[in-house]
Parts: structure tokens; sequence; C-alpha cells
């Protein structure tokens, strides 16, 4: 790949930069790539540089990263990782990809970049510039929000003449809070009466036997942190070994990254206790009023009393209370998330087709024979 520096701005129009190397450029660019995302319309916390930092150190070390970004008289206005792969059928070479570089815990990437103006010229630049670059056939931006900023780039790519293919990746489940009023009985959203019924009468009985009490925790410690991987790993994700403390590498990761959120003030742990007992607990991310769930345990001892839904149920008044606008689940539909709500925010995978003779076999065998280009494109990731 030949490595490019568009160092012309022209009036409102940034320049475009493009950097090769491995985790090392991250962390050179986080500070400001940090900024972006605290100034920038990007309300997610996981396309800040933090996450996909942790996760190329700990499971993926050796990965080759580009960097593309945008500068405004030397501000950066967009960022864009990326890492070089090659698909293989039969052991032959069959496209070069450019995949954007994302941690896949979870699973969604986005283009960071300003606000207004100067964000929208921005990612026009970065496309201008990956239009005119070589040593590519596939583009690949996986798993983006609908409205996200990436889709500002493959539309780009599309206004100029380059053929693309988007398709659904998921339906991440949420619950709006907007019309939530403070003294929301979270119960009320379970569809199924039966069930709801039951949550009573188990919340009903440990608050009759001992009390309960939920904690909620805005500004963690590390002891507060070690005491969810005690509970998780003495219960079923322990005997699993799904805990987060049972692998080294995963446990680096989240210590990575909790320990990053702490000093972003974006960490929220709640806690549902009985006396001095925990019935449960939970390890989610506070961002832009939201809130995006992301790990649960529970002691064993209360599992008769489905303690996950019982805190849930407190996090979800208290979020109501707060005036967050709403609770991301943070990936894919579970049985726990159906009982709360049906509504889903959609992430796509998009693809953008070199101009040419190869490109456009490849465009027309991802319409054509879908199946096939689907069963070799999933080896970019796979």
């Amino acid at each position: 790949m030949t490595a490019i520096t568009n160092n012309v701005q022209s009036g409102d129009f940034p320049y475009v930069e493009l950097r090769e190397g491995g985790v090392e450029l991250l962390e050179k660019l986080a500070p400001e790539w940090r900024q972006l995302c605290d100034e920038g319309p990007i309300d997610q916390p996981f396309y800040r540089p933090e996450w996909l930092t942790a996760y190329l150190k700990f499971f993926e070390p050796e990965t080759g990263l580009i960097i593309v970004s945008a500068r405004l008289q030397g501000r950066l206005t967009a960022v864009l990782p990326f890492v070089k792969e090659k698909i293989f059928v039969k052991g032959f070479p069959v496209a070069r990809v450019l995949a954007g570089a994302h941690s896949r815990i979870p699973d969604r990437f986005d283009l960071a970049r300003s606000a207004g103006k100067v964000g929208d010229n921005s990612v026009k630049a970065i496309w201008n510039f990956l239009g005119r670059l070589e040593g590519w056939d596939i583009i690949q931006l996986p798993c983006v929000p609908e409205g996200g900023a990436a889709e500002q780039l493959v539309e780009s790519a599309r206004s100029s003449g380059f053929m693309t293919v988007s398709e659904e990746a998921l339906m991440s489940p949420f619950i709006s809070l907007r019309a939530c009023e403070r003294t929301l009985d979270p119960f009320s959203l379970i569809a199924a009466g039966k069930r709801r019924s039951e949550l009573r009468r188990q919340r009903k009985k440990l608050e009759q036997t001992a009390g309960l009490r939920f904690v909620r925790i805005d500004r963690p410690q590390l002891k507060d942190i070690e005491r969810y991987y005690e509970l998780e790993l003495a219960g079923w994700k322990g005997r699993n070994g799904t805990s987060v403390a049972s692998k080294q590498h995963v446990r680096r990761f989240y210590d990575e990254i909790t320990r990053k959120a702490m000093e972003s003030s974006y960490l929220v742990l709640s806690f549902l206790k009985q006396g001095d007992q925990t019935v449960s607990a939970q390890l989610d991310f506070r961002y832009r009023n939201r809130l995006f769930c992301f790990e649960c345990a529970y002691s064993d001892a209360y599992a008769p009393y489905s303690p996950g839904y019982l805190l849930f149920s407190d996090i979800l008044r208290d979020c109501a209370c707060q005036g967050l606008s709403e609770i991301d689940f943070t990936g894919k539909q579970t049985s726990q998330s159906s009982f709360w709500t049906s509504r889903a925010h959609l992430y796509k995978n998009h693809y953008i087709f070199q101009k040419g003779i190869y490109g456009s076999l490849l465009a027309k065998a991802k319409f054509r024979v879908k199946p096939f280009i689907k069963k070799i494109l999933g080896k970019i990731h796979g």
C-alpha cells in the first residue's frame, strides 16, 4: 500500500494523513482522539481510542494498523482506523481489504468526527483521499449504527461512482426512557403477565426476609471492580470459564477498559444488596445520557429469585429518575432483553468496491451470488 499525505488545506476543507504502524499509533493519537469524541457527535463510548487500543494489545497484538485522519489548521477533525486483510479461497488471493478496525467487545464500529460543517467536510476529505488511494479492492465498514458517520463515507463513495453494498449486521435492543415517569414501575414493561407477577413475588419475599438495597457507584474504585469480578468468578460464569477473571488476557482487557472509563467518568457499577450480602451486580457505561449494559453477575445463593432481573428493574427505575434517555443492551437480543423490550437499533455492514473490472466483479457477486460472497467476506473477521 502506498502511504500518501495530502497536506494541502483549502479554506474550510481539511487535509488528510495516512499512517501505518501498530498500537503505538493509537497511543500517540489517543489524547486528540478522546477530545474529538468529547466534542463531536459520537454518542457511544466504544468508538473511543481506549477500546481499540485495549483490544489490539490483549487479543491481536501483531495486527498492523492504517489510520486515516483529517485535520483543519492542525486540529484533528476526523479519524478512521483500518486493518489490512487479504481474502483467500483455496489458496488464491481474491481481494485486498481495508476493514474498519474496532474492538469486537462489543462488535460496533464508527468514524469519529467533529460536529457540523467541519465534520461533514472531514468525512468528504477522507473519502476523496481513499478514492484515490491504491492498493485496495474492498473497504469494509462493519457493524455501523444507523445514521452513523461511517454511513456518510459510504454515501460519498456512492456519489463519486463507486459501487457499494450494505446488509444488516444486527439488531441491538434498547429501552427508550424519554416518556418514562420517574415513578416508573419497571415490571410494567414486561409483556408476560405471569412472569411479571412472579418477579414481584420474588422481590417481596426478599424484602420481607432481610430487605433489599440498591447501590449505584458513579465513581467506582478498583476495590469495587474487584468485588464484581469475585462475584462473577464464584458463580456460573466462573464454572463455565466465561467470567472476566477466568482468562488472563480477557482480565487484562477489562482492567484497561475500566481504568480508562474511570478516568473519563463513564464507568458505573450497580449492586443489589441484602444486608451485607451481594445479591447481584452489573458493570455498565453511562455515556451521553445513555446507559450501555455490559456485564452482570449474581450470587448462586439467590438464583431462585431471578437476581439479575431484580437488579435490572432497579437500574431501569434509577435511570428514569436520573433523566437518562435510553438503556442500550449492547448486543443482540437475549432472553433477558426480550423480557423488557422489543425495540432495537439497526447496525449494518457496509462494503465499498474499487472501480475497475475486478471491483465490479466483486460487487456483482455480492448482489447476484450473495450466499457465496457472504461466505468469502465472512473470512475477513472469521
